[in-house]
This record gives structure tokens, C-alpha cells and sequence, in this order.
């Protein structure tokens, strides 16, 4: 009945449809409009709805106008989702990058397992450099500070806390087996003897020089190597010949024979590049006094002898020498030397020199 009644009045004067409400005023527009004023109320509350649905509707419509005016500068509107419009326009403008993150949410093109490989190479290459880098300049830091306090240096032990001596009778049993097997070496002054027996004896000139020279590499070496050192036969055979020749008497310096240098850094003694061996004895002038022991066999890789203009008498051992493997150099001229050299010339003038 109420929208019936709203359609036949619907053409009623607007002063009437939007007038306020006042007393006395529903009855004069009762006697107006032929309602009464219960069906005047009900026209007014749904003219006021209808009305208020109109404005909204009018507002609506004038912000959707000012909408499509501002969007008829700027180009035409999109109503499209936003993920949806930006993957639209990736096809013709956005990066290829961009668009992969956009529609499967990672970034760029899937690395391939030989990429994985060489990115993991290269940084480990690049972590393997930094510490090498780091370890390096600690170090190099560190020999710096040593430099820049030159007063502070490692405490010297005293004779207590010195490491304990090799044991005397293992170098000479290393010993003994190499001269036992040298058929130029006479080994009769060690009959009945022990290791024990020889200290002391070094400085005994009454003594062979064979048992000095074994007492001093014993208990008087200062290097007091090992039994297995390469150095320690050659070292006795040194010695030897020191005593065997008088060293302290000898005109050239021989102040560093018998010290803790090396046997390569003693006078006269000249040894290879890397000094692993003795190349050359040179005695030239040195003042020696005695003979040329058999002994000098010992010197198996030795290839130059150089004994001239010293005070050698008797006769050479030419046996043990001619039996040195790699000897291509012999000089004894202008000694007191007895006996004929036929039974080396010959192979000394073939494969090397020979100085008479």
C-alpha cells in the first residue's frame, strides 16, 4: 500500500516532498494533498529515503565522470588487476628479469649445475687467497717485531736442561763399520779397545792419530752428530788427517779446523753446490809434515787432490789412491815423496791431470 500510495503521489510539489516537519504543518498538508497524516508520514519517510539514494547515486556518478576525465588525459583506464596488468605490459617493455620474478616468483634463469661448479671454484678459490694472504702478513708481522726488539731472544738452556748427548758407542759403531770395511784403513790400534777407552785420548799426541781423531768426534765435537748423519765419516776422516799431519803447526790458518763449524767451511776444504759432499782437498802450501796415509780413501768423492809444496816424505800410497772413484786431479810436486807414479800415471793422465 506504501509503494502504491508513493507512486500516485510521486508527481506531489518538491516544497511538499522535502519541506520540514512542523507542527500544525501535517494537518494544513492533509487538507492539501487529501491524506491523512499517518499516510503523509509514510510518503515523507520514503520520499526521504528515495531522495537520499538519488544524492548518493548523483555523487557516485560525479566522482566516476571526474575519474574518467582525469583518466581521459593520462590514457585510457585499466581496471584490470595490478599482478595482472604488470604482467600484461612485461611483454612489450619490462625486462625479462623482472617478469620471471613476477610470474614464478624467482629472479632470473635457473643456474645450470657446470655454473654451480665454477661460482663454488671461484670462491674457494678466493677464501683459499684470503688466508693465504692473512698467514702471510702474520707471519711477516711477526719476524718484524723480532727485528724491532732485537734484545729480546730465546733464553739459553743451561748446561742441565742441554738435550742429551748421542750416545758415544752408537757413532762409533757407525764408524767402526766403515773402517772395518776399507781395506787401505788399519784398524789395529782398536784391538781390545771400547768406546769408553778413547775419551780423553784426543789430546794425547802420544796416541795414533786414528784413536785421537775418534776420541775427539766422540766426546769433543761440538755438532756431535748422529749416527746415521751423512757427515759423520767424512768428519772423523778430517780430523784424522789434522792430527796425522800436525795441525797446529800447519802455516796456513786451520783456527777453524776442530770447531762447531761445518766441515765445508774449514780451510782447504771445498765441497759441491750443495754441500753434500767434499769435491776437493786443497793442501797447497799448507805446511804438512809426515806421510800420505792410506787413509785417504776415506775420501771417496773427492776428485781433485792438491798436496804440492808441503814437507811429505816417504812413499805415497798409490793403491789407495788410485783407488779414489772419482779423483781426476792429483798434484804432489815439490815434496820429499819417494817411489815411482806408473802405477797411477797412466790412469791419471788418461782421465784427468797428474802434477809430479
Amino acid at each position: 500500500a506504501t509503494l502504491q500510495q508513493q507512486q500516485e503521489f510521486g508527481e506531489m510539489d518538491d516544497s511538499i516532498k522535502m519541506s520540514p516537519i512542523s507542527e500544525g504543518g501535517d494537518e494544513k498538508r492533509s487538507q492539501d494533498s487529501g491524506l491523512s497524516p499517518q499516510q503523509l508520514k509514510t510518503v515523507r519517510e520514503s520520499t526521504n529515503y528515495q531522495t537520499g539514494r538519488v544524492i548518493s547515486e548523483h555523487f557516485q556518478d560525479e566522482g566516476e565522470m571526474k575519474r574518467q576525465n582525469k583518466s581521459s588525459d593520462d590514457g585510457p583506464v585499466d581496471t584490470k588487476p595490478r599482478k595482472k596488468r604488470l604482467a600484461n605490459s612485461g611483454n612489450e617493455t619490462m625486462h625479462p628479469e623482472f617478469k620471471d620474478l613476477i610470474e614464478t616468483g624467482r629472479w632470473g634463469k635457473k643456474i645450470s649445475n657446470t655454473e654451480f661448479v665454477i661460482v663454488f671454484l671461484l670462491l674457494f678459490i678466493v677464501i683459499v687467497t684470503v688466508i693465504g694472504t692473512v698467514v702471510y702478513f702474520k707471519r711477516q708481522t711477526s719476524t718484524s717485531n723480532l727485528e724491532m726488539y732485537p734484545t729480546v731472544s730465546p733464553r739459553t738452556p743451561s748446561p742441565s736442561e742441554a738435550p742429551p748427548d748421542i750416545p758415544a758407542e752408537l757413532q762409533y759403531d757407525a764408524i767402526m763399520v766403515v773402517l772395518e770395511n776399507n781395506t787401505f784403513v788399519d784398524t789395529t790400534p782398536f784391538t781390545n779397545l771400547t768406546h769408553s777407552h778413547l775419551e780423553g785420548l784426543a789430546d794425547d799426541q802420544s796416541q795414533p792419530a786414528i784413536l785421537r781423531a775418534m776420541s775427539w768426534i766422540l766426546y769433543q765435537d761440538p755438532l756431535d752428530l748422529p749416527q746415521n748423519h751423512p757427515w759423520l765419516v767424512p768428519r772423523f776422516a778430517l780430523v784424522f788427517l789434522y792430527y796425522h799431519w800436525d795441525g797446529p803447526s800447519w802455516s796456513a790458518p786451520s783456527s777453524n779446523w776442530l770447531t762447531a763449524q761445518q766441515s765445508c767451511d774449514w780451510e782447504g776444504i771445498i765441497c759441491d753446490g750443495q754441500r753434500e759432499f767434499i769435491r776437493e782437498l786443497f793442501f797447497d802450501s799448507f805446511g804438512l809434515n809426515g806421510t800420505i796415509p792410506p787413509e785417504i780413501n776415506l775420501f771417496s768423492s773427492i776428485n781433485s787432490l792438491v798436496l804440492s809444496s808441503n814437507n811429505l816424505t816417504g812413499i805415497p800410497p798409490f793403491l789407495a789412491i788410485g783407488s779414489l772413484p772419482a779423483l781426476t786431479i792429483l798434484f804432489l810436486n815439490d815434496n820429499q815423496l819417494e817411489g815411482s807414479f806408473s802405477a797411477i800415471a797412466g790412469d791419471l793422465r788418461a782421465s784427468g791431470t797428474l802434477g809430479t
